[in-house]
């Protein structure tokens, strides 16, 4: 590696005094990318290089006995392990932004308002869809600052195209509750912050102390990455079951296997009936030279215009441990002519290993859409519903905790989306009741919009309607919010 970039080196040398056409100048501009990564992994090699040499010199003197000097030492060493972090949210003023918010005066909130336009910007970025996938470098750490108060945990993990823009949106629990953040939100002792640094990306989540459920194995983060419009991976971050919070004094960290995943059909699969009565097979290959893919689990749903859902565990789940691969091989049944149309998904999870320090899982979905050759592109599914997570028996929150609430649209185009506070007991509905930010996403195929609270008060005690319209048509979902004082 180095050979090649002395080589590389040179060749910046020779051209930089002499006139280059715009061909040469952007292969340069490519070398000179590539040349800059493969110095920044020189470097990491290096440095993990002179840590093992130091343990060996250690073991090769034959002295077992620790100085409090070497102890401050490796104390000073983990903190710096955190450095990057640190600076990142220095850079982003995180510090100074993560206590300062107060509760928007309307429901409707500006800042909700700009955040909806930025994702929204994101979403129409991202590529149609990838056939390869290269995941690399993923590092989980975490450090309790008991200066600040403040635990902070940091996702890293590379991404094969430098190229790739990613949609991030996380299920943070806070005091017990999920709340659903955006990276650059800050405000009210929590923080979330997306950086990219090349290939490679990182999420940092930081939390007052007294905000983090320490209860071991709990969900801590649940965060949605949107590779392109068809692909999406699925980070779960859980607390060791034998850890707690108090334990991390000093930064930890878990390296997490590289995968590989390669998508033999095209998202889009236009199929002749008359060569397809029974099945069509999908197959998704995944390899890995770090990791045991044993534990790979696989589930798939198709759902269909007549509203009909099929659900099946893996037809065959072929697995080569010498090569540590894994081939993924799901049929979409196309005998019932009901499924002759609709959204096909497939969902990978990889688990944690026995005896990892940190609890996580991996996820990688696939979305598909199977429709008839006489069809020019696949049908919209017809079906018109509106769904929203955590309200079937009501909430019951206590004072002061964060609470969030998203419910999503299908089959409408374009939908105005309202919420509204009935305030009991004069029956009275307002759609600027303060507090809460709305905040409203769309695509092509489903509307969202996302209530979300960081503080709740005794105000909020009371009546909640959605409404979604488009065209004359509207659909309603209404939930109860009970704000108590005591523990729940």
């Amino acid at each position: 590696m180095l050979y090649s970039i002395i080589l590389v080196l040179q060749v910046f040398v020779i051209v930089s005094s002499q006139d280059i056409n715009d061909g040469e100048r952007t292969l340069l501009q490519a070398a000179y990318r590539n040349t800059l990564e493969n110095l920044e992994q020189a470097e990491h090699y290096i440095k993990e290089t002179r840590k093992r040499l130091a343990s060996l010199g250690e073991l090769l003197k034959g002295d077992t006995t620790t100085s409090t000097e070497d102890v401050n030492n490796k104390v000073e060493d983990e903190k710096n392990e955190m450095d990057d972090v640190y600076k990142i949210l220095d850079s982003k003023h995180a510090w100074e932004r993560i206590d300062q918010q107060k509760r928007p005066e309307h429901a409707t909130d500006p800042g909700a308002d700009f955040l909806s336009k930025v994702l929204t910007y994101s979403n129409k970025r991202l590529q149609k869809e990838k056939s390869e996938i290269d995941l690399s470098g993923f590092k989980i750490r975490f450090v309790n600052d008991e200066n600040r108060d403040y635990f902070i945990a940091c996702i890293e993990f590379g991404v094969d195209d430098i190229d790739t823009d990613l949609v991030i949106s996380s299920y943070i629990k806070i005091h017990n509750e999920f709340v659903i953040m955006f990276p650059e939100w800050c405000g009210f002792g929590v923080c979330l912050l997306q950086q990219r640094e090349w290939r490679r990306h990182k999420l940092i989540l930081v939390l007052r102390n007294s905000m983090v459920s320490t209860e071991p194995g709990s969900l801590l983060m649940l965060s949605f990455i949107s590779m392109s419009k068809a692909d999406e991976l699925l980070l779960a971050l859980r607390f060791p079951q034998d850890k707690n919070l108090t334990s991390y004094k000093n930064s930890k960290e878990e390296l997490v296997p590289s995968y590989g995943i390669q998508y033999i059909n095209h998202s889009t699969i236009a199929y002749n009936p008359r060569d397809y009565l029974e099945d069509i097979h999908l197959f998704t290959k995944i390899d890995s030279s770090t990791a045991n893919l044993t534990s790979v689990e696989s589930a798939t749903k198709f759902h269909t215009n007549q509203s009909v859902s099929i659900y099946n565990e893996t037809d065959e789940n072929s697995i080569t441990l010498s090569s540590t691969m894994a081939i993924i091989d799901n049929s979409v049944d196309l005998s019932d002519p009901l499924t002759n149309n609709g959204i096909y998904s497939t969902s990978l999870r990889f688990k944690s290993r026995d005896d990892a320090f940190i609890d996580w899982s991996l996820i990688i979905n696939r979305v598909y859409r199977v429709f008839p050759q006489n069809q020019s592109k696949p049908n919209a599914l017809s079906e018109i519903y509106m769904k929203c997570n955590n309200i079937e028996e009501g909430l019951t929150v206590k004072l002061g905790a964060a609470f969030s609430v998203e419910c999503k649209v299908s089959g409408m185009l374009s939908p105005e989306i309202r919420v509204y506070q009935t305030k009991n007991p004069n029956g009275r509905r307002t759609k600027d009741f303060p507090g809460f930010y709305i905040l409203r996403l769309e695509d092509n195929i489903v509307s969202s919009v996302i209530i979300t609270t960081y503080s709740v008060q005794l105000e909020d005690d009371g009546e909640y309607s959605i409404i979604a319209g488009s065209n004359g048509m509207y659909l309603q979902e209404s939930f109860r919010l009970d704000v108590t004082e005591d523990e729940v």
